[in-house]
């Protein structure tokens, strides 16, 4: 969908993904954070880096969005509200919370949660990306 057409309050689908052992594996080779691989093992389990969590949370959302060339991700905070551990899975709920227009830009906050399969929530965040219009 075409992100400058919508509307204030758009609920964008749910999207779950799994963060299982190969989907750690490949965010810790793509990063090349050799420490990451020593802290996955705390405790006896097997935790998922933070922001691995964000970047599958993210990549969900853009496969909900269509973004035109030239747009630009000008900011983006989050929240890790609980650490993750590697197998379990994770739904983000997104929401359009902010559109406006500047400059013949469309300014547009999207703000996405995380949570496990009770629940719980994992993560928090904001995005704003600015559209050519």
């Amino acid at each position: 969908m075409v992100v400058e057409a919508l509307e204030k309050g758009h609920q964008f689908p749910a999207t779950s993904f799994v963060l299982d052992e190969e989907a750690v594996a490949r965010y810790v080779e793509a990063v090349e954070d050799e420490a990451l691989a020593r802290l996955a093992q705390v405790e006896g389990k097997a935790w998922v880096p933070p922001m691995a969590v964000a970047a599958l949370a993210l990549r969900s959302l853009m496969e909900e969005m269509v973004l035109p060339a030239g747009s630009i991700h000008a900011s983006q905070e989050l929240e890790f509200v609980r650490a993750v551990e590697v197998g379990e899975r994770i739904t983000c709920r997104a929401w359009l919370s902010h559109r406006s227009q500047w400059g013949g830009w469309w300014v547009l906050n999207v703000e996405m949660e995380g949570a496990d399969e009770s629940g719980r929530a994992v993560l928090a965040g904001r995005s704003t990306v600015m559209v050519p219009g």
